[in-house]
């Protein structure tokens, strides 16, 4: 990668460099980030996002954003930063130099002494009355707030997650408002007890107000990522999940965004990747992690042999995006290189679902009485509930003892199958779950969705993957 800052430097500097707040800018040379005890300055990051204007570049002749020296200006009025990381004047142009940069995102923003993120002044503004509420300063503001936040493309992009979760330190600033530098602990405790106090006022569960307000609620999840991070590791499915429905240009940013949340390590990479090849780097950066929770992705499966079991190398999307619980779905590769995935519960296939499954299902709904419903309305109302969160299944409900599954592809019904679900990523709810489906002498792999009781890792046990007909379990 190719690492840059945007300085301070004299007025009378040779270079070329521009004036902004009464400070000459300039971009330094590359500085040395890849050999061992290389010393790199105190830099902030801003993230803020660019929108469809374009003007005048003052350092090149590719045109920026018409929000990137006013995100600049925000941040030098409200932080003392004299070394910045901004896009578009440290990414290099040409091609192959830009995508090692771009796949070094995770190393650049989790290296960054503060990231400053520039929102809208109406978003501030917005928070700003969250906060005298808390306070009790102020009425109770109506869900315009909210509406606010939901529409704000900052909220939206695909890069927020991993330029937030990534930080060391939080801040937040307001495009057009001086004077309002607020810290990440301080808008997380704020945003979120509003969020709970509006849930609450409008008797909207996490599931209702996850359906009016998506966007809002994947920002809230970012925001606990981020307060969670020196204390746990954000899985794989849980990255996903929060980048479903992100806004992106193109592919790439996609998988780069994806990669920032997992790799924290500058990228040498020499030649232009392909959506594939990126496919493969994130895939293969969480088997390194030991973490193989990108199983669980609704994507068809990867036709390579050895591969059968991995998500088809495109855009990766989660089989449900709801929060999990849970550093990583464990596995590693044994001696013969054959995949052994850890921690996963046998269900057991039954004609009827315990009073425990159905309990733990309606409670998710909060539907008034189970009992009320016989087993195929309430399987129909809980497809129909799982749809309206993006999942895409075949909409068959396979019933168990403990629960329901419900697969993502179809099963051929004289299949032999099994049907697992993990005991160490966990929803409120269920859990993901994977169908080992044996028919006409090959071997599928099926991810789904199960609902139902909490499975105790007690029971779980460890499912070898290979190229043998016949798996097994340890």
């Amino acid at each position: 990668m190719e690492f840059r800052l945007l300085t301070e430097v004299p007025i009378n500097h040779t270079g070329p460099s521009f004036e902004l707040e009464g400070r000459q800018w300039s971009v330094t040379e590359p500085l040395d980030v890849l050999s061992e005890g290389a010393q790199i300055p105190e830099y902030t990051c801003v993230s803020y996002t660019w929108g469809p204007g374009r003007v005048p570049n003052p350092m090149s002749n590719v045109k920026m954003s018409d929000h990137t020296l006013p995100a600049l200006r925000a941040v030098l009025r409200n932080h003392p930063c004299k070394k910045i990381w901004q896009d578009i004047f440290c990414v290099p142009l040409d091609r192959q130099r830009k995508c090692a940069t771009l796949e070094s995102m995770g190393f650049i923003y989790a290296h960054a002494a503060q990231v400053i993120a520039v929102l809208p002044e109406e978003s501030l503004r917005a928070f700003d009355a969250m906060t005298r509420w808390n306070a009790r300063e102020g009425n109770f503001p109506d869900s315009s707030v909210l509406d606010i936040f939901e529409k704000n493309s900052w909220i939206r992009s695909v890069w927020t997650y991993q330029e937030v979760a990534n930080s060391k330190r939080l801040y937040f600033v307001g495009e057009d408002v001086d004077n309002m530098l607020v810290n990440g602990e301080k808008f997380f405790n704020n945003f979120g007890h509003f969020l709970q106090t509006f849930q609450k006022r409008n008797e909207l569960d996490a599931f209702q107000f996850h359906v009016r307000y998506p966007f809002l609620d994947s920002f809230d999840n970012v925001l606990v990522d981020w307060f969670m991070g020196d204390f746990c590791e954000r899985s794989a499915l849980q990255v996903l999940s929060s980048l479903v429905a992100r806004v992106w240009h193109e592919e790439a940013n996609y998988f780069y965004a994806m990669i920032g949340t997992i790799v924290k390590r500058p990228s040498q990479r020499t030649t232009n990747p392909t959506i594939e090849t990126l496919a493969d780097t994130f895939m293969t950066a969480c088997e390194d992690k030991g973490d193989y929770s990108f199983i669980f992705c609704s994507n068809e499966r990867d036709i390579r042999p050895g591969y059968t079991w991995r998500p088809a190398r495109q855009v990766l999307r989660p089989v449900l995006a709801w929060h999990s619980y849970g550093d990583n779905q464990p596995g590693y590769r044994d001696a013969s290189g054959a995949l052994v995935l850890q921690g996963l519960a046998l269900l057991t296939p039954s004609s009827r679902v315990g009073d425990g499954g159905r309990e733990v299902a309606g409670g998710w709904l909060h539907l008034p009485s189970v009992a009320d419903y016989n087993d195929e309305d309430f399987q129909e109302v809980l497809q129909e509930n799982l749809h309206k969160l993006g999942f895409g299944g075949c909409g068959a409900t396979v019933t168990m003892t403990e629960g329901f599954f419900f697969p993502q592809q179809r099963i051929p019904p004289e299949a032999d199958v099994q049907f697992w679900a993990s005991t160490c990523l966990l929803w409120a709810m269920g859990a993901p779950g994977l169908a080992v489906v044996y028919h006409a002498g090959s071997r599928m792999y099926i991810p789904g969705v199960y609902l139902g009781v909490k499975l105790d890792p007690i029971h779980a046990s460890d499912l070898l993957i290979n190229d043998a007909m016949h798996h097994s379990y340890l």
